[in-house]
């Protein structure tokens, strides 16, 4: 009775350790499905992220070549720009001189003029004193 006592308490013994056993794959089966769980969650967030640095890498790339673009776009406006103002400078001073040419040329117009009157005048009194002789 004692060998069947003892059987039957390693038997129940054996029973527990099972079930202990059991229960404790059964938390690790779950502990392991969560690690993996974990792990393709930080997968799937560092190929995200590693998907958006990408993208920024293109965009960064796109507005680089953008701004090297605009870059020697504007270079090229701005001298554009210095060559039409130095050519308009150079214009303003050929108006300024040709101004002064036309003032100038105005004036001798006017001295013409006032020699022309001054010579009809004499020649009119040479005439009438030619005249007043004849007489």
């Amino acid at each position: 009775a004692a060998a069947d006592f003892n059987t039957n308490t390693n038997s129940g013994n054996n029973n527990k350790d099972e079930t202990v056993s059991n229960v404790l794959l059964s938390m690790l089966d779950g502990e392991v499905h969560r690690l993996k769980t974990v792990e393709r969650s930080q997968q799937d967030g560092m190929e995200r992220k590693d998907r958006d640095n990408k993208r920024m890498a293109v965009m960064l790339s796109m507005s680089h070549d953008q701004l090297e673009h605009y870059t020697a776009r504007n270079t090229k406006l701005h001298e554009e720009v210095t060559s039409k103002s130095e050519e308009l400078r150079k214009a303003d001073t050929t108006i300024e001189e040709l101004k002064k040419e036309v003032h100038s040329l105005t004036e001798d117009k006017r001295a013409i003029r006032t020699l022309q009157a001054e010579n009809e005048t004499s020649a009119q009194n040479s005439l009438v004193k030619q005249t007043t002789e004849v007489n």
